[in-house]
């Protein structure tokens, strides 16, 4: 059993990482056509040498290394192979998080911890050492690979939380959902990989079965990865909220700059923000918030105004970012369809401005606690019991 199982696992892996591999490789020749292409295409390289890379240490170990009841030898380059390609993952991940991750400076950097992680590992297997002290370099190692790959993912649940509010103040959709799959993933990912030096020393079986779910894991990233990053592929309708900035067009400009806030009376103040509060229920009673793909900037151009200043205004007068405010507005005349009309609720999502079904449905959810269809069927509950108590009085 443990004689198949072992080239299984092993054989398992090798096809998934190629096959994937290949598929991110095929994912950067069409970023090229593009507008955002330089990212996409430099990350989905990344993650295609890492899947190169799984590969390589597979056959190395297999085929290169002859006695594989040397452990330390077969577990120092599997370590430095899974601390080099969580490097490699990382900055293939990099533009959900951070589009600086890949700049030449962070990549030498990087680069430079796997190799100083290296050093140790070779002295494991070339040094004239003795057994315990090719345990505590291993172990070094081992710390090392896992201490830094902990500080990594902390940074990108920390970069991911920073850049899910500057999608709600930007965007009226909730693309932020194809942020937060990141810091998951990538810690499922990093937490397999750092797994190898939990079972150094562990029975062939452990190995084996280690490596049929590492190739599940893989498959699983492949798959999640190009669905997940589609919203790179939106266009140029879609920017980066932090790269927007304000362009020198004429404007009425209604509101005012921060410097100049001690130049202005009160009662001046008063007035624009009167001003805007008015500008803005009209916009609403015309039911602006209908527009597909609605952004910050798209709503402060049509009131005469500077998107900062407007997100300000918005998350403190309504309580909330822009993007929960522009969807309580649909919610709430997505309810008035619901009750009025026979529509479908993809109809009634394209309706109001949701970019897909799943996130009207979502939303809804979140406001009112049940699904849309349910609401529908409450609605029509309480109209029948109305109905039938008007024929008993009747």
């Amino acid at each position: 059993m443990v004689q198949f199982l072992l080239p299984l696992g092993s054989a398992g892996m090798f096809i998934i990482a190629l096959f994937c591999s290949i598929g991110h490789f095929v994912g950067s020749m069409r970023s090229v056509a593009s507008e955002i292409g330089p990212t996409m295409r430099k990350a989905n390289l990344w993650m295609a040498a890492a899947g190169m890379l799984v590969c390589l240490d597979i056959v190395f170990c297999k085929l290169v290394v002859k006695d594989e009841n040397d452990m330390f030898q077969v577990e120092s380059l599997s370590l430095f192979a899974s601390y080099l390609v969580s490097k490699m993952l990382a900055l293939g991940f990099s533009p959900a998080f951070d589009k600086h991750y890949m700049k030449l400076k962070n990549v030498l950097i990087s680069l430079l911890r796997v190799g100083l992680c290296g050093i140790l590992l070779l002295a494991v297997v070339h040094a004239d050492v003795t057994p315990n002290a090719r345990v505590a370099l291993l172990t070094i190692a081992s710390a090392w690979y896992v201490i830094d790959t902990t500080c990594v993912m902390a940074y990108v649940y920390y970069a991911c939380k920073i850049k899910c509010k500057a999608f709600d103040a930007y965007y009226s959709d909730d693309y932020d959902k194809y942020i937060l799959w990141t810091p998951l993933l990538f810690s499922i990912i990093q937490v397999f990989g750092m797994g190898w030096t939990a079972i150094l020393y562990a029975p062939v079986l452990v190995h084996s079965l280690y490596a049929l779910l590492g190739a599940a894991i893989w498959m699983y990233i492949f798959v999640c990865y190009d669905r997940h990053m589609v919203y790179f592929r939106f266009g140029s309708s879609t920017k980066e909220p932090e790269l927007i900035e304000e362009e020198d067009v004429e404007i009425k400009d209604i509101t005012y700059p921060i410097r100049e806030v001690e130049q202005i009376s009160m009662s001046e103040m008063k007035d624009r923000y009167a001003y805007l509060i008015e500008s803005l229920s009209r916009w609403i009673e015309n039911k602006g918030f209908l527009q597909a793909e609605l952004t910050i900037e798209d709503l402060a151009r049509q009131l005469g105004t500077n998107r900062t200043y407007l997100s300000t205004f918005i998350n403190s007068h309504y309580g909330v970012p822009f993007r929960q405010w522009i969807a309580s507005l649909r919610i709430a005349e997505s309810k008035k369809m619901l009750r009025d009309t026979n529509l479908r609720e993809q109809d009634i999502a394209e309706a109001i401005g949701f970019a897909t079904v799943q996130s009207f449905i979502r939303n809804f959810t979140q406001f009112e606690n049940m699904s849309p269809s349910a609401y529908r069927k409450s609605i029509s509950s309480m109209a029948h019991e109305k109905s039938l108590c008007g024929i008993d009085k009747g």
